[in-house]
């Protein structure tokens, strides 16, 4: 039997998607970002089950970050089969998916941030027009705002998952990660502002993270005590989780999508923007690693607790169930 899920039951979905495919559509520019690694998850949840999953990418560079999985992707021009259902990003374009509206294929939108999904559905005659055939969330919030500002009543909720939970193998070193990509000012600020204001902070090594194999990010934030977070306008925020996940105390913004976790116990959050107070977080992040290490180390404790939750067993199982589900509608083409 083909195993769906490697944490729990054995599912084969073979019979159900035979002459079926599952298409993930890989946005454009993605590089190494968090969503293309979650469909690349998807699509090998799929695969175990036995069927037809790949990846599908206009240009190479889209697709260019090396996530450690064995998942077919194809490059450029591709022919459409009758039974194919594809899986589009929020950021796609409403003309692109009608180039492939068609009665004997399936489209399903895959929310990862809910910030852009006017972008693919501007209005609601724009849902109606793509006949979607489901609406899918990769976290609460997400799903949340979909039920409230988007009147679905019905959004399948695929959880987020932490792959690696880290050990202590990797030493911790007196340094601070970060991945500055949507507050790259907010970044610089806050440094020059440790050098200014707070003499032991400004002691620690900076790592900003970017353009890696997501094992060597791993490596890195399993090496440093301290992981700047600095989430900006998320679906989810997975960066400060996967920090909880290699024991990293974990400070700054929650990006919106990151409440959903975080709280006073796994990390000192501080408003959104307030650049000030994310200065004053690292700063607070040092004093305790050392002046109160019990408390430090208490609130890693919590943070590895709360990056747990997000088991690849949980997210394996909601896989199979809502593509399950969707494979499980197709209505005969003869």
């Amino acid at each position: 039997m083909v195993t769906g899920v490697r944490h729990g039951a054995e599912i084969n979905l073979e019979r159900i998607a035979a002459g079926q495919r599952v298409i993930f559509m890989v946005p454009r520019n993605s590089g190494a970002s968090g969503g293309v690694k979650t469909l690349y998850e998807h699509a090998q949840v799929l695969l175990r089950a036995g069927v037809d999953a790949r990846l599908l990418a206009r240009r190479e560079a889209y697709i260019s970050a090396d996530w450690g999985m064995e998942v077919p992707v194809h490059i450029g021009n591709f022919q459409v089969q009758s039974g194919d259902v594809f899986v589009w990003p929020e950021v796609s374009r409403p003309s692109t998916i009608m180039r492939i509206n068609r009665p004997d294929v399936r489209n399903v939108l895959f929310v990862q941030n809910h910030f852009y999904v006017f972008q693919v559905l501007p209005d609601y005659s724009a849902l109606a027009r793509l006949r979607l055939s489901s609406i899918i969330a990769s976290s609460k919030s997400i799903q949340k705002f979909l039920h409230r500002y988007l009147d679905l009543s019905n959004v399948p909720l695929i959880p987020c998952a932490i792959e690696h939970l880290c050990g202590n193998s990797i030493s911790k070193i007196n340094q601070i990660s970060l991945m500055p990509r949507k507050r790259v000012f907010e970044a610089a600020f806050i440094k020059k502002m440790l050098r200014r204001c707070f003499i032991d902070a400004a002691k620690y090594e900076w790592l900003e993270i970017d353009d890696m194999a997501h094992s060597q990010v791993m490596n890195n934030l399993a090496g440093s005590k301290i992981f700047l977070s600095l989430q900006k306008m998320e679906g989810f925020g997975l960066p400060a989780l996967e920090a909880m996940a290699a024991g990293c105390l974990v400070v700054g913004f929650t990006g919106q999508g990151g409440a959903e976790y975080a709280n006073s116990d796994n990390g000192i959050w501080v408003n959104e923007d307030d650049v000030e107070a994310a200065a004053g977080a690292v700063a607070k992040a040092v004093w305790l690693l050392r002046e109160r290490p019990d408390e430090a180390v208490a609130m890693i404790a919590a943070g590895r607790t709360t990056a747990a939750r997000y088991s690849p067993a949980a997210r394996d199982t909601a896989v199979l169930k809502v593509y399950g589900d969707i494979l499980r509608e197709r209505e005969p083409t003869d």
